[in-house]
């Protein structure tokens, strides 16, 4: 699993913002969960950002119940803008 996290390849010479865009909330998960949900858990995108943040990297985390510092309207509009080569920041 950690070969094939993203986090565990970070590193300081990459340039890529990433956007993670979650539809379910920061809920726990617990044994009865649904493998759909903790696969594809917001927590991953936090631990991402956290990892990122002191490489200088953007990631943006957004969430049901997670207020983004976010200065993109959507996720389309980071796309546009990333591929317009603005670094939003």
């Amino acid at each position: 699993m950690k070969e094939a996290s993203p986090i565990s390849h970070l590193s300081e010479d990459d340039t890529a913002a990433v956007y993670k865009f979650y539809s379910r909330p920061n809920v726990p998960v617990t044994l009865e969960t649904e493998s759909s949900v903790w696969v594809h858990h917001v927590r991953l995108g936090l631990e991402m950002q956290k990892a990122m943040k002191p490489l200088g990297l953007q990631c943006i985390v957004t969430a049901p119940d997670i207020k983004a510092d976010n200065p993109y309207d959507s996720l389309e509009a980071f796309l546009i803008a990333k591929a317009l080569g603005a670094s939003g920041q």
